[in-house]
């Protein structure tokens, strides 16, 4: 069975005036095409810290990552770009959407660099504001948005690249309940479709909704079902 994501005793060690701080202790994980699973932990635990590991966003100082069969950890530019310009979605808890540009345009930019046409670019990205219930804000310039309607742009965003694993952080963080529902019923047709989601919450109540359950707890991860 190939697997969308293995990592193998991932560390992760940051060296400031106060010291060496070693945020992630030997991490392993596997998460299977399609698998849904929630990580949760108190604040500065280390838990974005580990999704910028799996994302290649950033590099472990040990350990192994491979994405579909893929090592990644050591890999060149061009894997870790096309990583995460194909096969990978982000949703990010400070959104990281491009001021300038309206939300429609936002979304539509990654698939633009995946040779998507502008029709189909604009049809994608109709389909995933709907999907967050947010198509009358199409137009709209991240600035004249509420933080929540941010959020849901940046879940659109992911969601238009139908990537094959899906890395999210606090997604429904700053969300009314109806808006949360909307983004997890968004997330969760992804998943249906195959996509590997591996979200990070403080919700337990959100976490409990995922076959597989985690907590980070002093640099481990603890599997908690």
């Amino acid at each position: 069975m190939q697997f969308a994501m293995e990592a193998e005793g991932l560390t992760k060690t940051y060296r400031g005036a106060q010291g060496v701080l070693e945020v992630l202790r030997g991490i392993d994980l596997r998460v299977a095409p399609g698998d849904f699973v929630t990580i949760t932990g108190p604040s500065g635990c280390g838990k974005s810290t580990l999704l910028a590991l799996l994302g290649c966003l950033d590099a472990a100082d040990e350990g192994s990552l491979r994405i579909f069969g893929e090592e990644v950890e050591g890999a060149s530019d061009q894997l870790l770009c096309r990583m995460r310009g194909q096969v990978l979605g982000f949703v990010f808890q400070s959104y990281n959407l491009i001021p300038s540009m309206s939300a429609i345009a936002n979304i539509e930019l990654p698939l633009k660099y995946r040779g998507m046409s502008a029709a189909a670019r604009r049809r994608t990205a109709l389909a995933a504001l709907e999907a967050v219930d947010l198509l009358d804000r199409a137009q709209h310039l991240p600035g004249q948005l509420s933080g929540g309607q941010q959020q849901r742009v940046a879940v659109a965003r992911a969601l238009a690249t139908q990537p094959k694993l899906l890395l999210a952080d606090e997604p429904t963080g700053n969300l009314d309940a109806e808006s949360a529902n909307a983004v997890m019923s968004a997330i969760g047709e992804l998943q249906r479709q195959g996509t590997a989601v591996v979200m990070i919450t403080h919700d337990r109540k959100l976490a409990a909704q995922a076959p597989r359950q985690y907590t980070l707890r002093k640099g481990e991860l603890i599997a908690l079902s």
